[in-house]
């Protein structure tokens, strides 16, 4: 009889637990927790299939690191050739890594890709494929890189150094840990280029004990759209379909007869690009040939910068920046970049009706010329701003003018490949201009960094007040106050 009842107590109490509000309440809640949880694994798992196999990342940053411009949209929106993008690596290593610049890279090739079905991208690892590199002997293929090509072989390789800058501050030779992403510019313009851009037929006379020659000829010209070839005026003439003669810092003067090609060649209304450097010694048919043509001289002695603040290594190690507004540097990405010259030849130009000069590049105001050391005094020198670029044209007549660039330094050659400076820049937009070979696509660079966070003493120690002492003793004032109220009730 005792077990009957007691057997009866579990079942009453069972019955009570069981259809108590509480244990309604309670388990209502449970069942919809396990729901939620079973929900959220559930979508987890649909959502990480879909982000593996298509692109669902939505760029949130504030400056757009991983988002296509309108500009380059626009222009792919009528691009109508087939284009292979190429990365030069495998797609793991992109993805696996923790990178900022290689994230940036891999995110900006995969959605200009996907703007245009026309395009089309892969991965090729030039470590586990040698043989890749071998089929574009002309490109000097990078690890990293991108290639871009069409179906009929055309094709630009870009390099890391070409898609990233470091991003300079003030006037002077200080650099931030921010860099400057080429990227999406550089894609965009490689593919303009593919589908159909004119390259320009380029001219290098050799034959003088020309300086630079090695590394202006190492420059990644066929990347910029220029057909580059050398020509030694004693024995070969200038082809006739030549737009553009390099002319690199000769030291041995031109003979009459390759002043008469030279001649005739200018007399056609061609453009010359010149290259001075103080080691040269008195050219006098070429500086007359130069004088005749464009009113140009140069003086002896060597440009030296007074003001410290402007200079690399040495007086004459100058940099300088492209300061003046004229259409010859609009098109440089990043005008912050110092520019490097080095033995830069005092060069004088006089105004004349059928010539007209523009000063591309300069000095500032505390530039000087040495000429000889020892008697030389910085305190008497006459200071002024010195031409280091500077763009001449004669009027020929019959709408046709010959034109002629002049780089006071040839120093500027070695510093293309340097990624802090500007050198690579101002040339290319300087011949960009003056050969009529511009991209007209016009984007803006994308700026790289990590934000820091600058804050004085007093705000640290508030903030350590805050968050050590303050905001600890908030929660637990507060778990007192919950736990006293409860107890009342």
């Amino acid at each position: 009889m005792k077990n009957v009842k007691m057997k009866f107590k579990f079942r009453d109490k069972l019955k009570f637990f069981i259809f108590n509000k509480k244990f309604k309440y309670n388990s209502l809640i449970s069942v919809f927790v396990v729901i939620f949880i079973a929900i959220v694994f559930i979508l987890n798992v649909i959502v990480a299939n879909l982000v593996n196999k298509f692109d669902l990342k939505v760029d949130l940053t504030s400056y757009g690191l991983y988002r296509v411009s309108d500009e380059t949209r626009e222009f792919l929106k009528d691009y109508d050739k087939k284009a292979r993008i190429i990365v030069l690596n495998n797609e793991d290593n992109f993805k696996k890594s923790e990178d900022i610049y290689t994230k940036h890279l891999y995110n900006m090739v995969k959605n200009i890709v996907a703007c245009n079905e026309k395009l089309s991208l892969e991965f090729v690892n030039l470590n586990e494929q040698p043989n890749f590199a071998a089929k574009y002997p002309n490109l000097k293929l990078q690890q990293n890189g991108i290639l871009i090509t069409d179906e009929n072989n055309n094709a630009r390789f870009l390099s890391v150094f070409n898609m990233f800058k470091n991003q300079y501050q003030g006037d002077s030779y200080n650099y931030s840990s921010e860099v400057i992403s080429n990227v999406e510019k550089n894609i965009a313009s490689a593919l303009e280029f593919v589908s159909g851009r004119k390259k320009i037929n380029t001219v290098l006379i050799s034959g003088h004990d020309e300086i630079n020659i090695k590394s202006f000829k190492g420059v990644v010209f066929d990347e910029n759209g220029y057909n580059l070839i050398e020509t030694n005026l004693s024995s070969e003439k200038i082809p006739d379909d030549t737009d553009l003669v390099f002319i690199v810092a000769p030291i041995v003067d031109y003979s009459v007869e390759e002043i008469k090609k030279l001649q005739d060649y200018v007399s056609a209304g061609k453009k010359i690009v010149y290259f001075a450097s103080a080691s040269q010694k008195k050219l006098e048919r070429l500086e007359k040939f130069l004088e005749k043509n464009f009113g140009i001289s140069f003086e002896e002695g060597v440009v030296i910068e007074t003001n410290s603040k402007r200079v690399f290594t040495s007086a004459n190690d100058i940099f300088t920046f492209a300061e003046k507004e004229n259409k010859y540097v609009q098109d440089m990405l990043n005008r912050k970049l110092p520019i490097n010259f080095n033995d830069c030849k005092p060069l004088n130009f006089e105004e004349s009706e059928d010539v007209e000069s523009l000063n591309i590049c300069g000095t500032g105001e505390t530039a000087t010329i040495l000429t000889d050391p020892k008697k030389f005094d910085i305190k008497t020198a006459e200071k002024k701003s010195f031409p280091l670029v500077a763009c001449f044209s004669k009027n020929l007549g019959e709408n046709k003018k010959s034109s002629l660039v002049v780089f006071c330094s040839s120093s500027i050659l070695g510093g293309l490949d340097i990624p802090h400076l500007g050198n690579f820049e101002l040339m290319f937009s300087v011949l960009g201009e003056f050969a009529n070979n511009k991209s007209k696509i016009k984007i803006l660079p994308k700026t790289i960094g990590v934000p820091k966070l600058v804050i004085n003493r007093t705000t640290a120690g508030f903030m350590g007040v805050l968050f050590i002492l303050i905001l600890p003793l908030l929660v637990i004032i507060s778990g007192i106050v919950v736990y006293y109220k409860r107890r009342r009730k």
